[in-house]
């Protein structure tokens, strides 16, 4: 298993993680982070994880390539990743500006992007039915 099949695994394990404890949706089988909150959780996620671990820039690079790797996904697909990266990388921004010469364990920071995530999730701000969202 490749680093970066690694880092996906451990992404949809927080995802999962995070579903039990604050009971998004999740859809069944191999559609269970796919056009949901599920999906828009890991998308946001993954974003704000990269920009505290590294920065904004190799977030939205990374994120991108993504993005590219699926030409053919349907244009709605395309523009809920991309819209719910780009708030994962504000949550990003913002907590490490919190955490910025202070020690926190890991898993207290990645609680904070959850809750982060979650409280945008309540407001609507994130894309969780591409189908139907017209941003």
């Amino acid at each position: 298993m490749t680093s970066r099949e690694q880092f996906n695994d451990y992404i949809v394990k927080q995802t999962f993680k995070y579903q039990k404890q604050y009971g998004f949706n999740l859809g069944k089988g191999k559609e269970s982070t796919h056009n949901n909150e599920a999906d828009a959780f890991k998308h946001t996620y993954l974003s704000a994880w990269l920009t505290i671990r590294h920065s904004n820039a190799f977030s939205s690079t990374a994120a991108n390539f993504h993005e590219e790797e699926t030409p053919n996904a349907p244009a709605y697909e395309t523009n809920m990743d991309k819209w719910n990266n780009a708030i994962g990388r504000e949550i990003g921004r913002e907590i490490k500006e919190k955490i910025k010469g202070k020690n926190y364990y890991q898993h207290e920071i990645e609680d904070m992007i959850a809750e982060k995530i979650m409280q945008k999730m309540k407001k609507g701000e994130l894309i969780t039915d591409p189908q139907n969202d017209k941003r």
